[in-house]
């Protein structure tokens, strides 16, 4: 639970990684990859679906048109907007700006 908090408090971090978590929480990041390895998961998997999951709820919201999709993108850590736009198509079947635009009908 520590951790999943330690994450969503962070995502704007565009440094958050396995190592940055472990250090902040005083664990080793071999114990930290342990314990998503439980669930089938890994540490840099889980923290872009989170991403992905914050910039799909920022495009969708009411009122969330005003900033520039790449500005979205940055504000939840990711650094590279072309990246941020395959990760996010791959992930909902649709691009960020469909989502967008689906939000606003």
């Amino acid at each position: 639970m520590q951790v999943q908090e330690f994450v969503q408090d962070n995502l704007t971090r565009p440094g958050l990684d396995a190592g940055c978590i472990a250090r902040e929480l005083y664990i080793s990041t071999r114990t930290l990859h342990r314990l998503f390895a439980r669930h089938d998961m890994t540490v840099a998997g889980w923290i872009k679906a989170r991403r992905l999951d914050a910039c799909r709820r920022a495009l969708s919201a009411p009122g969330g048109g005003d900033l520039p999709i790449h500005q979205v993108a940055a504000q939840h850590g990711f650094t590279n907007a072309s990246f941020f736009s395959r990760e996010f198509t791959a992930r909902f079947g649709l691009t960020p700006r469909e989502c967008r635009l689906r939000a606003r009908r």
